[in-house]
């Protein structure tokens, strides 16, 4: 995301804490901003293909696509470490496929952050997968991270803020 992309969607998110500051103003698009590029693997890259994808990326995770755009899986650099170099395995010769973590939790880009944050809590997780729906059904359109989430707390350390803090908390 370029510095214009992420200035735009500070203000964006200044504006809806200053009406209020309630999680049911935030939505998981807010957080995503003007973000364009959308990353995702395909299922037959090496491990050692995506990893070098994460880093030309910039991410730590990225969905995982088949041939016409349906998620899936995700996969990561926690699953390099776990499921790959920590079981002796060669990134060289093993395919995302046989190491992604499948079923990822998704939510629609409309969903309100605070639902995203308790997700991830509940289920242990730092990545979401953002879809859209549309006429042709449910469209991957990126993800959204714990780190994109504490990006926002930080823009909302204000008096302002509270309320959506407490229920951070709870």
């Amino acid at each position: 995301m370029s510095s214009n992309d992420s200035s735009a969607s500070a203000q964006r998110i200044a504006g809806l804490a200053l009406r209020g500051g309630s999680d049911s103003h935030l939505r998981a698009v807010d957080v995503v901003g003007d973000r364009t590029e959308i990353f995702a693997m395909n299922p037959q890259d090496s491990v050692e293909v995506a990893a070098q994808k994460l880093r030309n990326w910039h991410v730590r995770t990225s969905a995982v696509c088949d041939d016409v755009g349906n998620v899936a899986g995700i996969f990561g650099q926690s699953d390099i470490a776990s499921r790959v170099v920590a079981a002796g395995l060669d990134p060289k010769h093993v395919a995302v496929r046989e190491v992604m973590t499948r079923e990822p939790v998704c939510v629609d880009v409309e969903t309100d952050l605070m639902t995203c944050v308790r997700l991830m809590r509940r289920h242990g997780i730092s990545h979401l997968v953002l879809t859209r729906t549309n006429a042709e059904g449910e469209q991957y359109f990126g993800m959204i991270s714990a780190n994109d989430v504490l990006g926002v707390v930080a823009r909302l350390a204000t008096d302002d803020g509270d309320a959506w803090f407490r229920d951070l908390a709870g």
